[in-house]
């Protein structure tokens, strides 16, 4: 998952056979890391959620000098 967007479970097969012309490889079906690929993030929401606030602020008091 990127930002909790699911992800398609399979590359299409035709970027596959581009892509594996160029490699000179065979590519795998998915370029998925194992799941799960690390450790559960503890406060994960409460952490996300800060995040967003900070960035909010930030555009706020930017935003005067951009336009």
């Amino acid at each position: 998952m990127i930002h909790d967007l699911p992800l398609a479970p399979l590359l299409p097969p035709a970027w596959r056979d581009k892509w594996n012309r160029v490699a000179g490889d065979k590519l795998p079906p998915t370029f998925h890391d194992p799941d799960p690929g690390y450790p559960p993030v503890p406060n994960r929401e409460e952490i996300s959620h800060r995040n967003r606030q900070v960035t909010r602020r930030l555009l706020d008091v930017a935003s005067h000098y951009w336009f």
